[in-house]
Formats: structure tokens, C-alpha cells, sequence
């Protein structure tokens, strides 16, 4: 791995920690009777893994894409950059994925 990359991979593999935590904590309360409480704190941790995903994509197209995009779409346009397929950079993310997403079946 180029030394270039040797950051973004520790970066990456500290969201990656992040999003096992939170994962773990919904686990935790997935089996839990539902409560305001435990709903607001799933709703949390939703945003919290969310948040932990976009992290990753945005330091990918800072890092290695080079390029975060900009403007009122730039989410979609983000998540369109890390599933393009080219000679040089792989994708984060499988284009079925995406097109999933964009058309809201995840």
C-alpha cells in the first residue's frame, strides 16, 4: 500500500471500530420491550452508524478518490463516486447497492 494511503487506512479501520460499537448497541436493544427511551436511542444509533458511513465516504474521496464533491446533490454524488468502476481506483460500493439506494429499497 502506497504510504500515501497508510493514514486513510488507519482512519478507515477506526470508523470501522465505531460501526461494530454501534452495531453492538443495537443489538443490544433490539430485543428489549420497546420503549420511548430504547426508540430514541435506536434512532441515535441509526444516525450515529449513518454518520460513520458517510465519514468513510467522504475521507475516501478526499483521500483516494481526490475529489469530494459539492453542491445540493453532493451525497448522491458522493455515493455515485465511490461505486464507480475505472483502471486505477475500486469501488466501495457494488453499483447494485447504489442503485438500491437511489431508488430507496435499503
Amino acid at each position: 500500500m502506497k504510504a500515501d494511503y497508510e493514514q486513510l487506512k488507519r482512519d478507515l479501520l477506526f470508523e470501522q471500530e465505531q460501526l461494530d460499537l454501534v452495531i453492538s448497541k443495537i443489538r443490544g436493544i433490539k430485543d428489549q420491550k420497546i420503549t420511548e427511551v430504547n426508540t430514541a436511542a435506536t434512532a441515535t444509533y441509526l444516525m450515529n452508524f449513518y454518520n460513520g458511513i458517510e465519514n468513510i465516504m467522504k475521507r475516501c474521496a478526499k483521500q483516494y478518490y481526490r475529489k469530494l464533491p459539492k453542491g445540493d446533490d453532493w451525497h448522491k454524488q458522493l455515493l455515485l463516486q465511490t461505486s464507480l468502476h475505472n483502471k486505477s481506483k475500486i469501488p466501495l460500493f457494488e453499483q447494485e447497492t447504489v442503485d438500491k439506494l437511489y431508488n430507496g429499497y435499503l
